[in-house]
């Protein structure tokens, strides 16, 4: 059976709403284990795919997460004891703890790293998992890790780098976008009804074109913006 996350909603022994939200193979887990860890359950609520792809769960922060396993080995502290430090140092309702026990449980299940990496949802980039094995067959899991995790920052300040430069144009299309649709809908709609009530009916050719494509553009534009919109969504519900 596939595992997948469940929304929580409990309440602790000193009468505390605790919520958070695990990854677990079916309602009944969640319930059985909010109890032996002394909760007492309120509701569990399955992740619909609706709500994956508008409110999307935080990914792991990858490079942090080498970072720190990284530090960790390379003290020489053996790879499940650092993942028990890892786990018994986060809250209880964190989803980083709840991806870091399930690999815990794997590793102490005989897998090895890269392999437990994998069955993770959703699983590192095939990056991350190229690194891992190259720690595995090489014996310097800890050095490896920390070139990953710098890698990897260096990967977000470029992708930052890039986002900054596009708000610029973005901004500026939609602030053409909207001038394009109040012209559209209130200006020229105007004009043409200040023409009508005086009698001028022989306009100019290009008058004609004006306010032939005003009364289209309101449609077009929002054909575009629906377009758009379904696009957006449509990349966020595959990913």
């Amino acid at each position: 059976m596939s595992r997948e996350y469940f929304f929580w909603k409990a309440v602790d022994s000193q009468g505390k709403t605790q919520r958070g939200i695990w990854l677990a193979e079916g309602i009944s887990e969640v319930q059985t284990r909010l109890r032996q860890e002394g909760y007492f359950p309120v509701w569990v609520r399955s992740v619909y795919p609706w709500q994956r792809t508008l409110f999307p769960i935080r990914t792991f922060k990858w490079s942090g997460f080498l970072r720190r396993l990284a530090t960790l080995l390379e003290a020489g502290i053996p790879l499940f004891q650092a993942l028990e430090i890892m786990t018994a140092n986060e809250e209880k309702s964190s989803r980083e703890r709840e991806q870091w026990k399930y690999l815990k449980d794997l590793v102490a299940g005989g897998s090895d790293l890269s392999e437990a990496l994998a069955h993770l949802h959703p699983p590192p980039s095939p990056f991350i998992l190229a690194m891992v094995k190259a720690g595995e067959y090489t014996g310097e899991m800890g050095k490896v890790l920390a070139e990953a995790a710098d890698e990897l920052d260096r990967q977000h300040v470029y992708r930052q780098k890039i986002k900054a430069a596009l708000t610029y144009p973005l901004l500026l299309t939609g602030a053409v976008i909207l001038v394009l649709y109040i012209l559209a809908v209130w200006v020229l709609p105007m004009y043409q009804r200040l023409f009508l009530s005086v009698g001028a009916v022989d306009l100019p050719f290009v008058t004609k074109v004006i306010f032939g494509v005003g009364q289209k553009l309101p449609l077009l534009l929002e054909g575009i913006l629906a377009l758009a919109g379904a696009g957006v969504l449509f990349w966020r519900f595959k990913a």
